[in-house]
């Protein structure tokens, strides 16, 4: 289900910001 895999994409996002703030810059600037 689609939902799920937000969620769980939605969740990783949440811990690399939190863990690791500068990689997560890189996803949000390569996300659309």
């Amino acid at each position: 289900m689609k939902l799920k895999l937000f969620l769980a994409v939605y969740e990783a996002i949440s811990f690399l910001q939190n863990t690791l703030p500068p990689f997560f810059v890189v996803v949000q600037h390569m996300s659309p």
